[in-house]
This record gives C-alpha cells, sequence and structure tokens, in this order.
C-alpha cells in the first residue's frame, strides 16, 4: 500500500492485478502488509481490522480469498538485530565494555 491518504482507487487496482497472479483455484497469491499506516490505509479500504502480527482470510477479489497478514515495518526487526531500542538509539549494554577512541 501507498502510505498516503490519496490514489486509494490506484492502490486498489494494483493489489488486485497483483493478486490475479496465483494459480490456485479460489485463492490469490497471500499479502504480507508492512508498517501502521499501510495497515491503517488497507483495513480502511478492505474493512478489516487487522493488527500488528495478525492474520486474516480476505475477499479482494470476487469469489477468491486472499491471506493476509500484518507485520510491522522490518527495519524494526532489523534495528533490534544490531542494537538499537529505537530507530537511531543504540542501547547502552551492561555486559559491553565502551570502545576506545582512536
Amino acid at each position: 500500500m501507498i502510505p498516503i491518504n490519496y490514489f486509494h482507487q490506484y492502490q486498489k487496482a494494483q493489489v488486485e492485478l497483483l493478486l490475479n497472479l496465483s494459480e490456485h483455484e479460489g485463492y490469490t497469491v497471500p499479502i504480507v502488509v508492512y508498517g501502521s499506516h499501510p495497515r491503517q490505509t488497507f483495513n480502511e479500504l478492505y474493512g478489516t481490522s487487522l493488527r500488528t502480527n495478525g492474520v486474516a482470510s480476505v475477499e479482494i477479489i470476487a469469489g477468491k480469498k486472499t491471506p493476509v497478514m500484518a507485520s510491522t515495518h522490518p527495519y524494526v526487526f532489523y534495528g533490534k538485530a544490531q542494537g538499537f531500542n529505537a530507530i537511531g538509539v543504540r542501547e547502552r549494554s551492561l555486559t559491553r565494555k565502551p570502545r576506545p577512541i582512536k
């Protein structure tokens, strides 16, 4: 989803176009919605109430079910894996020794 409150018809048309690629009868390809704003937009467009790490089956194309999962944006996971507790704020670890300044 485009994370803005414009172009909803365009967004819906693009999603429907991409979902038609599935070869499975009665189902479309699955969708993962990353981030809070895209999740809010998805909920508005398709009448769902997905929450973070929630899953649903949504009928976006008539007669076909679309598996949907809502997740946090991948940069959150990457940041935590690199030792950040918030974007741009590195956690101070008691087990790590400070690096000497060269």
